[in-house]
């Protein structure tokens, strides 16, 4: 979500990313002239986050000094996260830019927003952006670089960082034969937590890439990707690649692929989307009321017409 906003920013200043070490492929995919500073913060793990006693305070101690020697000018940050402006109170930049939540403005000396309750995480950036005097344009002004040449290739992911988010595995086996079947040739990719031993699809397995470059290279050139709402489908549409995306807790509107041609079809409603991470029911229903035909439709729709207004 903020790689637009890093290479813009990188034009007007000089900018480093405090990111966990994956982002070095994306360093050198989207913004090289980015510098990065590797660190895991131990409050984005889906498990265990609110445990302080377990956290790295040397680490942490060790990053100050390191941030303080930096002598930076200014800290910003799009998440609403006060443990990320709490860092970047330590980091001793003068203007430190962000969206207050909770006691997170204390740390702050531009606080922004609010934006609109179920504004896209894009949007947090591009007004991020504008405190700087950089100009970032709207979602639907975006453009993507197709990088490679697009072939009749179709990507299907079909994992997700959380369960709640993942629709079946057999379900995009079933599209994966489809799309075969009608002269498609197609990368199916998943997890490798979620494959069982064995598994295949319309007469070939479902691979686990090796490395974030691994997923690029398979990413690159393909004339759409389908997948669950994950970091694969931002990927492909920062690498230019149409996105169908099948949606369940998440909404579209708040965590949608930067991309213009991206679609999704969207589960059944509930009283508490969005729900993100975990499901208050024995089962995901908003995933699991969602059927082959129903996505088959939307992904013959993009196939027939990838150019159409998606909106």
């Amino acid at each position: 979500m903020a790689s637009d906003f890093l290479r813009e920013a990188s034009r007007k200043y000089q900018t480093t990313v405090l990111a966990k070490p994956h982002a070095a492929a994306l360093r050198e995919k989207f913004w090289p002239e980015v510098e990065l500073l590797e660190f895991t913060a131990p409050w984005t793990p889906f498990r265990g986050k609110y445990r302080l006693w377990n956290w790295p305070w040397r680490e942490l101690a060790r990053l100050r000094r390191q941030l303080r020697g930096r002598e930076f000018d200014i800290a910003v940050s799009a998440r609403l996260d006060p443990r990320d402006h709490w860092v970047m109170w330590h980091s001793g930049a003068r203007r430190r830019i962000g969206f207050p939540r909770a006691a997170g403005g204390m740390f702050l000396t531009d606080c922004l927003g609010p934006l609109q309750p179920r504004a896209h995480r894009y949007d947090y950036w591009r007004e991020a952006a504008a405190a700087l005097g950089v100009e970032l344009p709207e979602r639907k002004g975006l453009r993507r670089e197709v990088r490679g040449p697009v072939r009749d290739r179709v990507v299907v992911h079909s994992g997700a960082a959380r369960d709640p988010r993942v629709w079946p595995l057999e379900r995009y086996a079933e599209i994966v034969r489809r799309l075969k079947n009608a002269g498609f040739q197609v990368d199916f990719l998943c997890d490798e937590r979620q494959r069982p031993d064995g598994f295949e699809a319309g007469g070939g397995t479902a691979v686990v890439p090796s490395s974030l470059d691994d997923l690029m290279g398979r990413l690159e050139g393909a004339l759409l990707f389908v997948g669950n709402d994950s970091g694969p489908g931002h990927l492909a549409a920062l690498l230019g690649v149409p996105t169908l995306t099948v949606y369940g807790p998440v909404l579209p509107e708040m965590y949608g692929p930067l991309h213009p041609l991206a679609t999704s079809v969207e589960g059944s409603d509930c009283r508490f989307k969005p729900c993100l991470d975990s499901c208050r029911y024995a089962e995901n229903r908003c995933m699991l009321d969602i059927g082959v035909d129903r996505v088959w439709s939307a992904l013959q729709a993009l196939l027939e017409d990838p150019e159409a207004d998606r909106e």
